[in-house]
């Protein structure tokens, strides 16, 4: 707060007729002496590292040599070199198909090990669209794939399904069972082929019986 002129000048001395100017704002004088180490040594601040910066570079040290670690094990074992392989199960209301199938190099075709359908079995018209004939082939490709010895090369396996047939369920029921305990843990990932139409032409008209 401001002092009134009438008592700064009655505590001068008798006598002096100083002039007395007041500034109307104070004035702030900077320490030239006291600056950043950063601005001494011509060095940017961004090159200075923090104490969260510094733990964070090391934090990514060590997660980059424990992925190290881990992909040195992998081409030592001849895991990371081995592709995925892959199940399609087709179901529709007619028949069921199951293909098994192994993830070649990027950019080249999947090669196919082993395809089957219920006619391959023995099921006859009306009979290869049933659940019962679709388990049975569901089992018969899981004994084919132990059979051939395939078992210790899959060691990881996508299942990819297609169509809304009874042998959709029917295939999962039998993977999920006894028949698929040595490959059902092998299982990295499930997805739905189902191919969706969008416009063409018009469809069929339903059969009618009777």
């Amino acid at each position: 707060m401001a002092k009134p002129l009438s008592r700064l000048q009655g505590r001068l001395p008798l006598g002096c007729n100083c002039p007395l100017t007041i500034p109307s704002r104070p004035v702030f004088a900077r320490n030239l002496t006291t600056t950043s180490p950063a601005r001494d040594m011509n060095i940017p601040r961004s090159s200075i590292p923090t104490s969260a910066s510094a733990n964070l570079a090391r934090l990514r040290e060590q997660r980059a040599s424990g992925i190290d670690e881990i992909q040195k094990a992998h081409e030592e074992k001849g895991l990371s070199a081995r592709p995925p392989y892959r199940m399609c199960v087709f179901s529709h209301k007619h028949n069921t198909h199951i293909t098994l199938s192994r993830k070649n190099t990027k950019g080249s075709k999947s090669s196919t090990i082993m395809s089957f359908s219920t006619g391959n079995l023995g099921f006859r018209k009306g009979a290869r669209g049933s659940y019962d004939a679709a388990f049975q082939l569901t089992s018969f490709v899981l004994a084919k794939i132990s059979e051939g010895g395939y078992l210790p090369e899959i060691r990881r396996l996508e299942l990819a399904m297609r169509g809304f047939g009874k042998g959709r369920e029917a295939a999962l029921k039998a993977i999920l069972g006894a028949e698929g305990r040595m490959i059902k843990n092998k299982i990295e990932r499930v997805t739905d082929a189902t191919r969706l139409k969008f416009g063409g032409t018009r469809g069929m008209n339903p059969r009618r019986l009777g």
